[in-house]
């Protein structure tokens, strides 16, 4: 065979002694596991002696990737009830009730994994290290199980057993369940002594068995200490342990028993949050069809309690088969008065937010006209026979949503038996697409007047400015000819003391005269922030309204301006009164 046609890894190399020594695969090379591409070549070194491809660095470290957080939830846009609606969203096939679903739900639709095991994270903990016991638990322990009704002691129970014996086989030859508020206490004790026999018959387990006592408080305390105490003791003592439920808490417990025994105490769900996620799981594990408004009015209607919101979601689906509003309503004989006018806004609910601004129509880029349009047009695709009884839901809403979800109805709508309030319909400004009139046009015009004011000013200013200019220039050529006339001839005395005083009083008024164009000055140059900021907004068509609440300006009274106008106008105010 020829050399050069050989693997790589096959490739034989001669040593000192003649034999051939086999050279070994280079060594694969270790990636991350956190990174998705490929790891960049290291540098390496070759040995002298067998060939061998040293890798200088293994992995490669990726930087941390930042999180961005969801704008939507800063915003409040998106809060806790959202995002549990998103998480469980309606199946797309709904199923039909069938006879195993005539059953309590609350006895059957307990949580089947750990992650429908809900607000117990303590609970579940304590869990995982019972069944793979820690230093603390190695040698085995009773458990007790506490919690208000509903709060999932059966449920743990379960969880628990099938974690620590997933087998089936394993479950019914190692696990004895008892039902105390069931069973009297001769037959307790003939199952538990059985059950001993069968464990001492059998082959050595891994696992420790257990005596699962469901309703344990429901037996008295002197069945506790000289019934079952003597039991616990002997069954301790051959490995076999027990896991008692019990409601609300310990207090019903002798003190041997809860002294022996892992307390774990259950919260149960109380929060609306959780009572909400709980019926949403039930609805997405078995193929319950629902809406949104329907869950949240029966929460409503239950107080928001466990118990009687799953037997009325139970009742609901076996009696109209899907969970929507007109079946919820139907269920809880809602009474729904028969309104003569509708609210467009009203008729086209629910809303989604916009997708510009993000607020909730009828906003400027969807308009109340544009809802309108879509309602009318609607609503003129109803069909309509007078042969039929009317739509109960267009007849209470003006609208009929089965229509609008599946593209036809069995009943009647007449469109006379209603009137739609319209009269929110008015003109809107062509620029801001406000009511007319528009409250944003008012405030530029009342910009732009106020430019024009100042631009005013500002011209009587620097016409004032070029008048006291002449004056002081007046003055200052007669101070010069009175000081040219007094220097021809030489006045001693009264004559002097006449001269003088006049020639002060040139001074004077020209002194007063430089005050004045002083204070023009810079009276003008404070205008010219206030001119440059006014031409640049009223330029480029800005106007701001008068707030929330203040739909229309009154009579006599100016738009409010923006801060920095204020401050430039408290500034002038307060250089005309100086």
């Amino acid at each position: 065979m020829d050399r050069k046609k050989m693997p790589r890894a096959v490739v034989a190399r001669k040593g000192r002694g003649g034999a051939a020594v086999a050279s070994p695969p280079p060594p694969v090379r270790k990636k991350s596991v956190t990174a998705d591409v490929p790891l960049p070549s290291a540098p390496s070194t070759k040995g002298e002696e067998n060939n061998v491809v040293l890798p200088l660095v293994d992995v490669v470290e990726e930087p941390p990737i930042k999180e961005v957080p969801d704008w939507r939830v800063q915003c409040g846009f998106l809060n806790e009830t959202d995002k549990l609606f998103r998480a469980y969203p309606c199946t797309k096939k709904p199923r039909m009730p069938n006879p195993s679903d005539e059953k309590s739900w609350i006895d059957v639709m307990l949580p089947r994994t750990e992650d429908e095991f809900l607000n117990n994270p303590v609970a579940l903990q304590d869990m995982a290290d019972l069944c793979t016991p820690i230093e603390k638990f190695a040698a085995g322990t009773n458990i007790l199980v506490t919690g208000k009704d509903l709060s999932g002691k059966t449920s743990f129970v379960q969880l628990f057993i099938q974690r620590m014996y997933p087998e089936a086989d394993d479950r019914r030859r190692r696990i004895l369940a008892l039902n105390a508020a069931t069973m009297d206490e001769g037959v307790l004790l003939s199952k538990m002594d059985h059950f001993k026999r069968s464990i001492d018959k059998a082959k050595p387990h891994v696992k420790l068995p257990y005596v699962v006592i469901e309703n344990f408080h429901a037996l008295n305390p002197r069945i506790q200490q000289h019934t079952i105490g003597p039991q616990w003791e002997v069954l301790n003592q051959k490995r076999i342990f027990f896991v008692l439920t019990a409601a609300p808490d310990s207090n019903k417990v002798t003190e041997q028993i809860k002294s022996s025994s892992k307390i774990i105490r259950l919260q149960s769900l109380d929060n609306p949050l959780h009572i909400l996620h709980k019926l949403l799981l039930i609805c997405a594990t078995q193929r319950i069809g629902y809406v949104r408004p329907a869950i949240e009015y029966l929460l409503k209607r239950k107080r928001q309690l466990l118990g009687p919101s799953i037997l009325a979601l139970q009742q609901l689906f076996l009696r109209y088969h899907f969970v929507s509003i007109e079946n919820t309503n139907r269920f809880f004989k809602r009474p729904l008065a028969l309104l003569d006018t509708l609210e467009i806004v009203d008729m086209c609910a629910p809303l989604k937010r916009c997708r510009v601004c993000t607020l909730v129509p009828p906003c400027q880029h969807t308009t109340l006209q544009h809802l309108y349009d879509r309602v009318t047009r609607l609503r003129a695709m109803y069909p309509q026979d007078n042969q039929r009884d009317v739509c109960p839901d267009f007849r209470h809403t003006g609208v009929c949503h089965v229509f609008h979800r599946k593209g036809r109805c069995l009943f009647d709508h007449p469109l006379d038996i209603h009137v739609i309030d319209t009269t929110r319909l008015v003109e809107r400004c062509a620029v801001h697409t406000l009511p007319l009139p528009c409250t944003h046009c008012a405030t530029l015009e009342a910009t732009h007047a106020r430019e024009k004011g100042l631009e005013k000013d500002k011209a009587d200013a620097q016409k004032e400015i070029r008048r006291l200019k002449k004056m002081l220039a007046d003055v200052d050529h007669a101070l010069h000819a009175h000081r040219k006339g007094s220097t021809d001839a030489v006045v001693w005395g009264k004559a002097k003391e006449v001269q003088d005083a006049k020639a002060d009083d040139f001074m004077t008024e020209m002194a007063r005269l430089r005050r004045q164009i002083d204070a023009t000055t810079h009276k003008i140059d404070a205008m010219d922030p206030v001119l440059q900021a006014l031409h640049a907004k009223n330029a480029r068509g800005f106007a701001k309204g008068l707030g929330k609440g203040h739909g229309r300006l009154q009579p006599g009274v100016d738009a409010p301006s923006s801060v920095d106008e204020e401050d430039a106008a408290a500034a002038i105010a307060a250089i005309q009164m100086s």
